[in-house]
């Protein structure tokens, strides 16, 4: 019995001390022919450049291994620097092709995020869009139209409770400096904080009281 705990702590302490990679190369190794296996550098970290040699694929992965979109090709995709992940605005343009008739692929800014004005070459029509690229109302003419910072989801609802000066205590949610929610959002009359999404909304069981959450 004494030699069974000792073989179990002696497996324990060994997967213990191997990384993401060489766990997840452990796990696909004793599983089907064929299957893909990570690459993994001799520290343990991911290769840059992953394969998988029954499909003929391989791509470029991020520190924690996750596929970069738009790398995978059948062969050699060139990996010598990591990318950073693409934001909302990268991804639509890698995704969304032109079609004639349809407006095409979203402008993006030198930093990934959205350029506050879009047009379609098709017609020549142009609008303004918020900070998730979506079209605001109104905006739409031909040429480029003159886009000037609109309040954010966020800070249109701060404002609102602002607004209503007689409800005292009420929560009022908090905004970054770019308009977003702050992930932490607390309402400091119950002493209760939480984390949300992109959308202001609630995670579940994340509610604290009197201090503020890890999100």
């Amino acid at each position: 019995m004494i030699w069974v705990l000792f073989i179990v702590c002696a497996i324990t302490a060994t997967e213990a001390s191997l990384s993401k990679c060489q766990q997840l190369q452990a796990s696909a190794n004793s599983g089907l022919i064929g299957a893909y296996v990570p690459q993994c550098k001799e520290t343990g970290e991911f290769e840059e450049k992953q394969c998988w040699g029954s499909t003929g694929y391989c791509w470029c992965v991020d520190e924690d291994g996750k596929e970069i979109l738009g790398t995978k090709i059948r062969g050699s995709p060139d990996c010598s620097r990591r990318k950073a992940a693409l934001t909302l605005c990268q991804m639509m343009q890698a995704i969304i092709v032109n079609v004639p008739g349809w407006c095409g692929p979203p402008s993006c800014k030198a930093d990934g995020s959205f350029d506050e004005v879009q047009c379609c070459a098709s017609n020549g029509e142009c609008y303004c869009v918020d900070k998730k690229g979506k079209e605001l109302e109104g905006t739409r003419q031909q040429g480029r139209p003159t886009c000037e910072r609109h309040l954010s989801e966020c800070e249109e609802a701060r404002l609102k409770a602002h607004s209503n000066s007689l409800r005292v205590g009420m929560f009022v949610p908090e905004c970054l400096e770019d308009g977003s929610y702050n992930p932490v959002q607390c309402w400091p009359s119950t002493g209760y904080c939480w984390c949300v999404d992109e959308g202001g909304v609630k995670v579940p069981g994340s509610d604290v009281r009197f201090k503020r959450p890890t999100c």
